[in-house]
């Protein structure tokens, strides 16, 4: 009996190096699925009537559903990364932009006077204002036993996390709201020791930048072809 039960104790003792071994020799697949609202319809067919100023006002919001009750505004640091550039990229759909200025809300402004009137008058001096809002949300809970899944069986099981972007953009002039905008799209994780193969070098943060450049592209290019802007 005490035989055994060292035997037990020793192949305890080894799980948690088994776990972190099969975490360094585990793969990763990331897969986006389709864009759902996408437009599908001609392009411009008149030009522009004249150049315009716009803001982007733009809010990163995260919601964990099964924790948050409600979507929450990121932090600076939380935000996908090089952001502005792929706002840069994007907004060459618009064809008779002036000038353009972003401005991207933080929980913190609500402290902050001095962002506050920024914001405040970035809004009042521009012809339009472009109201992003991008909502990341997935499941706590699926997520945190698709973890305690990975683990017991030290990643022999192909485990998907899924996360969901969506856009939402209003288009206002004035108090005036001119257009509104939906698209969603998601992206699939899959944690599993053989994916090593499939998927040698981690891809999820790609995958997140390219759901975000498609749906920002996809927005504006539908503001362009309905002359939104003027």
């Amino acid at each position: 009996m005490s035989y055994f039960l060292c035997s037990l104790r020793r192949q305890i003792a080894l799980l948690p190096f088994l776990f972190l071994a099969s975490l360094v020799v585990t793969g990763c697949a990331t897969f986006a699925g389709d864009m759902e609202g996408a437009y599908s319809g001609p392009g411009r067919s008149s030009p522009a009537s004249g150049d315009v100023s716009v803001l982007f006002l733009l809010r990163h919001v995260r919601q964990a559903h099964g924790m948050d009750a409600i979507p929450k505004l990121m932090a600076e640091g939380q935000i996908v990364r090089d952001f502005d550039n792929l706002l840069v990229d994007a907004v060459s759909e618009l064809s008779n932009l002036s000038s353009y200025t972003s401005f991207t809300e933080y929980p913190s402004d609500v402290s902050d006077p001095e962002r506050m009137a920024r914001k405040d008058g970035l809004i009042r001096t521009r012809d339009f204002v472009v109201r992003v809002e991008i909502l990341e949300e997935y499941s706590f809970v699926r997520q945190f036993f698709g973890r305690v899944l990975t683990f017991v069986s030290v990643t022999a099981v192909p485990v998907p996390y899924t996360t969901r972007y969506s856009i939402d953009v209003r288009v206002t002039q004035g108090p005036r709201e001119v257009a509104s905008y939906h698209r969603s799209n998601a992206k699939t994780l899959w944690v599993q020791a053989l994916l090593l193969f499939v998927q040698p070098f981690r891809n999820d943060a790609i995958v997140k930048e390219r759901i975000y450049i498609d749906l920002l592209h996809d927005v504006f290019r539908e503001m362009e072809a309905e002359g939104v802007l003027g």
